[in-house]
């Protein structure tokens, strides 16, 4: 309707495309992370367990994002915050592992997460990590929820996670045997998940990622028998 132009379609199209971008940005694991660092975090350990009932209860943050940071143009919007998306999962994901696995050694406790815990995820999150250089802008937004972050782990019992924070960088792949590696990587990785989707890639790499979770070969296999 929006190429035969029917009134009010590129409207429409344009408020389909927004809310893609914005379901994109909230799944992204650096959104997912940063709302879990709210509910595990001292100041909802001080609060108690009626707190993650409710909302209005968790730690404030001074650092929000939504889709109007990636642009103005729906279609570029779409293709940046999925780019972004894509920067924030290798950036993040080990913090979210070290979450959901958090080694044998650590108790977990009738009333949360002890101590530990959030300082593992912090160690994490101080993690450098390199891109295809191409988008700044990418970058001061990843830094910043970095920043966020460790702002609300430490936020409530005086702790503050202070480790040396190297800062995200961006790189010449054309430079860069790493980049280039990486990119030889991805390469097979869509090959394989085009002969053979998910559980294929799954079986081949020891590490794979799907939507910013790590994802096991049953969990793979379940997934592609939903598609």
């Amino acid at each position: 309707m929006t190429v035969e132009g029917v009134p009010g379609a590129k409207d429409v199209m344009r408020k389909l495309i927004e809310f893609s971008a914005a379901s994109i940005l909230r799944d992204s694991t650096a959104v997912r992370l940063r709302d879990l660092a709210r509910v595990i975090g001292p100041h909802f350990q001080i609060l108690g367990v009626d707190a993650d009932l409710d909302p209005s209860l968790w730690p404030t943050d001074p650092f929000e994002i939504d889709v109007r940071s990636f642009g103005r143009s729906p279609s570029a919007m779409l293709r940046s915050v999925s780019q972004w998306s894509a920067k924030s999962a290798a950036a993040f994901h080990a913090a979210l592992d070290s979450f959901d696995d958090p080694g044998p050694d650590v108790v977990l406790g009738r009333y949360g997460l002890p101590p530990i815990v959030r300082t593992r995820m912090a160690s994490r999150v101080l993690d450098s990590h390199a891109f295809d250089e191409g988008n700044q802008k990418h970058i001061e937004l990843l830094e910043s929820f970095r920043s966020s972050v460790l702002s609300i782990l430490s936020s409530g019992d005086g702790h503050c996670f202070n480790g040396r924070v190297c800062p995200y960088s961006q790189v010449d792949s054309g430079g860069s045997y790493l980049i280039q590696a990486a990119d030889i990587a991805a390469g097979i990785a869509s090959h394989l998940f085009g002969a053979g989707g998910l559980v294929r890639v799954v079986h081949e790499f020891e590490y794979v990622s799907y939507n910013g979770a790590r994802i096991s070969l049953s969990e793979a296999e379940e997934q592609q028998r939903r598609n």
